[in-house]
């Protein structure tokens, strides 16, 4: 079968993705990305063709980092959940899902793909698959839930997008969930709330290799005190202050920390630190994640689901688009902490830190959710899903 995959030209977007990509191409289906046309190299040097279709990062946000009225909606607060949601519906359903629709209504009528895949936040594929009148699976790739997006805002954004392609309204965005949804988050990450009928749960994939990273040598001399691991992912990096102020406050505490600040930034901007400080460009969650005891991060989909599946406690700084839900669904699972990023401070910093190692609750709550995860079906339960729905031999 033909699988189209929809990506904004995001890293992070992109490798939540790849997994199923992958599974899908080792059971012979021809796999393709449609995407903005700075992230053509980035696809196919990970092996997939590339249609281009959608607009830059900067035609929707400018120069600046996605950050804005929908990421902190008043100092000290964090944005409610619908705050949130309605937030990153205006960013990628109003603003790339209006540029992306009609190109990718192009591509999809030429190609004809056997199924639309899409991520969470990306839904016009959903929309010209109703279309063209091809399935359309949906894949959970951040913390928003599904029953989230039947808000008025979000469904008055969706039908705006439907009826530029000549769809009629969908009151209740039942449509974005119309076939499978496939979800490698834990049962209870959204609490009571429930999920599609049709979501298919797999063990977490994680990509996080795409230029063949390994562990850096030093990494096998640390183990003798506890070892911190803070990462702000691949937008967030740019925040240095943050970096600054989280090194500032572990630097004289008894630990190893392990700092990486992103492949696109110079750890010399930190200055000289002390032989228990190790700052790094980049290393695969996946590799240094099992040498840890406590990881300080951002609150991202593919961050938080890689600490979870190796039972890592978190201490989350979350600072936009679903970062809050992810430290939402963290704290209330007990697998984590979250400090608010307008009170951060060495001292908040110090004192989260020292509660995530020094008390056992957190430890076991995120132990018994990556049990829970390892015991799931592999990411082929969902090829076989998506094969049987669409006829495949």
């Amino acid at each position: 079968m033909r699988m189209l995959f929809t990506v904004v030209p995001s890293g992070s977007h992109f490798n939540a993705l790849v997994p199923l990509g992958r599974a899908l191409q080792a059971a012979g289906h021809d796999v393709a990305f449609a995407t903005a046309a700075s992230f053509k190299t980035t696809v196919e040097d990970a092996g997939f063709g590339c249609f281009i279709s959608g607009p830059e990062w900067e035609q929707i946000v400018g120069d600046a980092p996605p950050v804005g009225a929908w990421v902190q909606s008043a100092p000290g607060r964090l944005p409610t959940v619908r705050e949130n949601v309605d937030g990153i519906a205006q960013l990628f359903i109003g603003g790339f899902g209006l540029r992306m629709v009609r190109p990718l209504l192009d591509v999809a009528s030429h190609w004809r793909p056997d199924w639309l895949v899409h991520g969470s936040f990306e839904v016009s594929a959903s929309v010209v698959g109703e279309r063209l009148g091809i399935p359309h699976a949906s894949i959970q790739t951040g913390g928003i839930n599904p029953a989230d997006m039947a808000g008025e805002r979000v469904v008055g954004l969706l039908d705006a997008l439907r009826l530029s392609v000549g769809l009629a309204p969908d009151p209740g965005a039942e449509a974005l969930y119309r076939y499978v949804h496939i979800s490698a988050m834990p049962a209870a990450y959204f609490g009571e709330a429930a999920m599609p009928r049709n979501t298919c749960f797999i063990r977490p994939g994680i990509f996080d290799r795409s230029a063949g990273e390994g562990l850096p040598r030093w990494v096998e001399g640390l183990g003798e005190r506890p070892v911190v691991y803070v990462t702000l992912g691949t937008v967030s990096n740019r925040m240095s202050h943050i970096f600054r102020t989280i090194v500032a406050a572990l630097r004289d505490e008894p630990l190893d920390v392990v700092v990486t600040i992103g492949r696109d930034q110079d750890p010399s901007y930190l200055g000289d630190q002390p032989p228990n400080i190790h700052v790094e460009r980049y290393i695969p969650n996946s590799l240094l994640l099992p040498h840890c005891d406590l990881a300080v991060m951002h609150g991202g989909y593919t961050s938080v689901l890689s600490a979870l599946l190796e039972g890592v406690p978190l201490v989350l700084v979350p600072l936009f688009a679903d970062q809050p839900g992810n430290a939402r669904a963290c704290a209330r699972m007990g697998v984590g902490q979250v400090i608010d990023p307008e009170m951060l401070n060495p001292d908040a910093v110090r004192s989260f830190v020292r509660e995530g190692l020094n008390e056992p609750a957190y430890g076991i709550a995120a132990r018994r959710v990556q049990e829970e995860l390892c015991k799931r079906a592999p990411i082929e339960h969902a090829v076989h899903r998506l094969e049987e729905l669409g006829g495949a031999p």
